[in-house]
C-alpha cells in the first residue's frame, strides 16, 4: 500500500495562501501584528460595558471586517490586478484596526473557532487534551494550537527563550519558527476567507451596500 501523505501546516499555510493570492510572508505577518496584541487588548476591551450591547457588536462586526478587507486591499504583494480602493477618512491604518479589533468582546470566541478549524483540517479533529510531545509527534493541528495559544492567548511562552520553549515542545528551534510562521499564516488566511464570505452574505441579503465595481476579492458571488 502506499505511505500516506500527512498534510503539514507549512503544506496547508502555502495551498491557502495560493489559493487566496497571498504570500505565506504577509499572511504570517499580518496576523501575528494582531496576535500580540490581543491579551492587552482583551483587558481593554472588557472595561467597556457597552462591548456586550448586541447592536453595538453588530455594528462592530460590520465596520472592522469592511475595513479589515479594505486594508487587505492595499497590501502590495496580495495578487491582484486591481486599483485599491482608498480607504476612508472614518477608517485608520493597520495598528488602528488591530487595536479596535482586540478590544472587542467577542474576538476571543472567533479566535477559539478559528483554531478549532485548524486542528480539523490538519488532525481530522478538535482533541480537547494538552499538547503531549511524545504521543502528539505527528499531529500538526495540536502542535500549532499550543503554539499559537501559549505565544499570543495565554501568554505562557513569554517568559521563555526560543530555544527553551523548542526544547518543552521537544521540537528544534527551526521547526518551532516554521510551524509558529505556517500557523499564523493559516489563522491570518481563515480570518480572511471568514470576512470575504460574511460581507458578501451581507451584501446579498441587502444589509450592506454592493461595491460599484465588481473587486478581486469578491469570489462568493
Amino acid at each position: 500500500m502506499p505511505k500516506e501523505t500527512r498534510m503539514t501546516a507549512e503544506k496547508l499555510a502555502a495551498e491557502l495562501c495560493e489559493q487566496e493570492g497571498f504570500s505565506v510572508k504577509d499572511a504570517s505577518e499580518f496576523a501575528e501584528d494582531m496576535l500580540s496584541r490581543l491579551l492587552a487588548g482583551q483587558v481593554v476591551g472588557e472595561e467597556d460595558a457597552n462591548n456586550k450591547v448586541p447592536s453595538v457588536i453588530q455594528s462592530q462586526k460590520l465596520r472592522l471586517r469592511h475595513w479589515y478587507i479594505l486594508l487587505v486591499d492595499q497590501m502590495p504583494n496580495v495578487f491582484n490586478h486591481d486599483k485599491p480602493i482608498p480607504i476612508p477618512a472614518e477608517y485608520g491604518g493597520r495598528g488602528d484596526f488591530i487595536w479596535e479589533l482586540v478590544r472587542t468582546i467577542w474576538i476571543k470566541g472567533k479566535s477559539d473557532g478559528m483554531l478549532d478549524k485548524i486542528e480539523r483540517m490538519l488532525d481530522g479533529n478538535v482533541s480537547g487534551t494538552p499538547y503531549d510531545p511524545e504521543k502528539d509527534r505527528r499531529k500538526d493541528g495540536k502542535l500549532i494550537r499550543t503554539i499559537l495559544t501559549d505565544c499570543f492567548f495565554t501568554g505562557e511562552a513569554s517568559s521563555l527563550t526560543n530555544e527553551e520553549y523548542a526544547r518543552q515542545l521537544q521540537i528544534s528551534r527551526s521547526t518551532l519558527e516554521s510551524k509558529k510562521e505556517a500557523g499564523m499564516a493559516i489563522f491570518g488566511i481563515l480570518m480572511w476567507i471568514y470576512a470575504v464570505r460574511r460581507e458578501m452574505e451581507d451584501i446579498e441579503e441587502g444589509i450592506i451596500p454592493r461595491p460599484e465595481q465588481h473587486r478581486w476579492w469578491m469570489k462568493y458571488v
